[in-house]
């Protein structure tokens, strides 16, 4: 079981997916691009953190 888990940017929310819109698509980003479920951003820089340190980024 792995202990890191994706984080968003910019709300740094951990329900993040990956991004399988057309725009990610058609720009052949589709298996490097992910969403976040609950700021709706999308990108290729979502960061992998340990889930004992999101407490410490989200203060």
């Amino acid at each position: 079981m792995s202990n890191m888990v994706r984080i968003c940017p910019r709300c740094q929310s951990t329900n993040i997916s990956p991004d399988l819109s057309k725009e990610a698509y058609g720009s052949g980003k589709i298996f490097n691009s992910y969403k976040c479920n609950d700021c709706d951003f999308h990108g290729e820089f979502f960061p992998e953190v340990d889930k004992k340190a999101i407490s410490k980024i989200k203060k």
